[in-house]
């Protein structure tokens, strides 16, 4: 069925079909379904018309050589071969260049933004003196304020796009925005 890290790993079709149903149909909140009679090339013309009424050209060309809608897949956890992480392919996705540039953006604001201002880890070797940072930070609050309000997530990538609201990313970065315009980079 799949292979990562060298590992070749076989699943009963009908076991591998419960987890397909859960992870894309069944999750409503994350995935649409879309009419049966639905072509590709009529959800490639909704994307083409997306990045013109968006104005993407903007950001990124759009992704010219035989561009697809992208298939949907779940890929093992080494860790615990009964889970799986849900990934869709991004190789010749139509909005390859946008999605690659507004990320490049993303990571560009999170490192010009002090360690004050958010949690995100860019190495897994800044774990410990992270989270020392941050219990230290919640302490500060604790003493500043009568009830703080600390807004915290612990995930993975995996998480970001199957558990978190659609609206709390969406205030995520907005706020990311509002804070790196007072910095040097954003101005």
């Amino acid at each position: 069925l799949g292979k990562a890290k060298g590992v070749l790993h076989l699943c009963c079709a009908k076991k591998h079909s419960t987890y397909t149903r859960a992870a894309f149909y069944d999750n409503s909140t994350y995935f649409q379904k879309v009419p049966e009679n639905t072509t590709e090339e009529s959800i490639l013309n909704k994307m083409r018309k997306s990045y013109t009424n968006n104005k993407w050209n903007k950001v990124a060309p759009i992704y010219k050589e035989k561009a697809i809608v992208s298939y949907l897949y779940l890929q093992p956890k080494a860790k615990n071969f009964e889970k799986f992480r849900p990934l869709a392919s991004y190789f010749h996705h139509l909005l390859k260049g946008v999605y690659r540039r507004a990320s490049m953006g993303l990571t560009v604001i999170l490192k010009n933004l002090t360690t004050a201002q958010h949690f995100n880890l860019f190495s897994t070797y800044q774990t410990k003196d992270h989270l020392e940072n941050i219990f230290d930070k919640i302490e500060l609050y604790n003493k500043l304020y009568e009830q703080p309000y600390v807004k915290v997530f612990s995930g993975d990538v995996q998480q970001l796009f199957t558990e978190l609201k659609h609206s709390t990313i969406i205030s995520a970065l907005k706020w990311a925005l509002m804070k790196i315009q007072s910095t040097k980079a954003g101005r």
